[in-house]
């Protein structure tokens, strides 16, 4: 069989990026049965973690540089709001979610290239994930095992979420009192992701065995899309002031604001306990501290010396006999 080549480029972030990775995902099996190569042509500054996720030797990563394009046959531009797919990120179709989104606009993409493949779901599985996961387990000593909260909190760069993070921080230091967590861009006190220099798919691995996620909709969030955390995950609380999700295990806090998470995490004995301060605490100490004394002089009275000493001049009737 002849070898076919399929040209794409995206001249866009490290997230978009790492979403048509999704796809390559989806068409392994057939590129690699078909002899189909795939050349794929991105900025070098996103490199090293793109290639984490290339699954295929078919699949072959390139330098793309501004404005080759216009100079060069680099195929398909394979970005979700590309206006020369009929579904792109303009002209959603009767579906809005962003995983949906994909689905279609992957779709589309598969029938002009005239590859028989039709996705259900947003969603790949890599096997490495697992191994991954091992890995930083002994390697880290457990630091970032069997966590209870993923705080992916990662300072947005594209405009799709106004993180305040006097809210975002106290939230953390919150949960960081009762539960194993990890963050992702660094909080005082709290380990972080970036204390290692973990990846992006470093991230992933982690998050397959978390019960539960937060996370600003950023590059990060593609990661979470693989089969086992989607089985695994009691949830992910997601931010973003334009995307939604369909999958239900990603969760909208109303209004997009993170003190929300208090009622939903049931977690409001830890604030109300945290807001006590410390002259309050001092003012308690002060009255329990006098009680105790009181208590203590009584019992010192009725059990030594001087109220034997002056308990013949008490009477019956409380008069003393020197009164009488």
């Amino acid at each position: 069989m002849n070898n076919k080549t399929i040209n794409i480029w995206s001249d866009q972030h490290l997230g978009d990026n790492i979403f048509n990775c999704i796809l390559f995902y989806n068409i392994k099996n057939y590129i690699e049965e078909n002899n189909i190569t795939i050349h794929y042509y991105f900025y070098k500054e996103y490199y090293e973690q793109v290639s984490e996720f290339n699954c295929s030797e078919n699949i072959h990563l390139l330098e793309y540089k501004e404005g080759d394009e216009k100079s060069k046959d680099l195929g398909i531009r394979l970005w979700i709001a590309n206006t020369n797919f009929n579904i792109n990120f303009y002209n959603r179709g009767e579906n809005p979610n962003y995983d949906i989104l994909y689905v279609n606009f992957f779709n589309e993409f598969l029938q002009k290239v005239n590859i028989p493949i039709t996705l259900s779901k947003l969603e790949y599985e890599d096997t490495e994930l697992l191994t991954r996961y091992d890995n930083i387990h002994l390697k880290y000593n457990s630091k970032y095992s069997n966590l209870d909260f993923l705080i992916c909190n990662s300072t947005p760069r594209s405009g799709q979420y106004e993180k305040k993070e006097e809210d975002w921080n106290k939230l953390i230091h919150k949960l960081n009192k009762t539960y194993k967590i990890v963050t992702t861009e660094k909080v005082e006190g709290v380990h972080c992701t970036c204390d290692d220099k973990l990846s992006i798919k470093d991230i992933a691995a982690i998050s397959t065995k978390t019960k539960k996620i937060i996370i600003v909709n950023s590059g990060v969030i593609v990661g979470l899309f693989n089969t086992y955390t989607l089985n695994n995950v009691e949830a992910i609380y997601y931010f973003d002031n334009i995307q939604t999700y369909e999958h239900p295990k990603f969760i909208k806090p109303p209004n997009n604001d993170i003190n929300e998470l208090y009622k939903i995490l049931n977690i409001d004995t830890i604030e109300s306990f945290d807001t006590i301060d410390n002259s309050t605490i001092s003012i308690n100490f002060l009255v329990l501290f006098i009680i105790f004394i009181t208590l203590l002089l009584i019992f010192l009275f009725y059990n030594n010396k001087w109220y034997k000493k002056i308990k013949k001049y008490i009477i019956p009737n409380g008069i003393s006999r020197i009164q009488r």
